[in-house]
């Protein structure tokens, strides 16, 4: 393949360091009734390709199938690929009929080893960027290891289904 290096994750997805600023997954999941907390889509981040001061952006839609019960979303960072991952994005649907979710964050890597901000990792957002007036938090991501980006779901009601459309990743690298 020319030469590059490529790292295989989750799903299959691609991605070819260095200088890519985007890492993508769109592939999607297949439909979730969990009512636990469950992975729905991930993507590899690999080892070193974060650095200090980088902002990384995440976005991600769901569909929500039925109308039985509320939807959580959660966006979890670690090297475990797991639910016990680092929470830097959680909303909660407050609206049973709410069926195409989107949730997006955007972190500020102020040191790749441990220390990345962002706002609000608990509070049910859907968009940061929206709310300026939240705190500012610091959360531990060795960024110089391998790092999987997760969205997560559970459903209220079984009775329910969900998927993950896509996540889609940009990083801003500053000089």
């Amino acid at each position: 393949m020319g030469g590059l290096n490529y790292i295989r994750g989750k799903n299959g997805i691609l991605f070819t360091p260095p200088g890519v600023d985007t890492i993508n997954n769109f592939l999607g999941s297949e439909n979730s009734t969990s009512t636990s907390e469950i992975i729905l889509s991930s993507v590899l981040i690999p080892a070193n390709s974060i650095k200090n001061y980088d902002i990384l952006e995440i976005e991600s839609r769901l569909r929500k199938n039925n109308s039985n019960g509320v939807a959580n979303i959660r966006i979890r960072i670690g090297t475990g690929q797991t639910t016990s991952d680092t929470l830097v994005g959680d909303y909660s649907s407050t609206t049973v009929g709410n069926t195409f979710i989107p949730i997006r964050r955007v972190i500020k890597v102020a040191n790749n080893t441990n220390s990345s901000e962002i706002i609000e990792t608990s509070s049910s957002i859907s968009f940061d960027d929206s709310y300026s007036g939240f705190t500012l938090n610091n959360v531990t991501i060795d960024w110089t290891k391998n790092n999987y980006i997760s969205i997560c779901g559970k459903l209220s009601s079984a009775s329910d289904n969900m998927n993950c459309m896509y996540i889609k990743t940009k990083k801003y690298t500053t000089t």
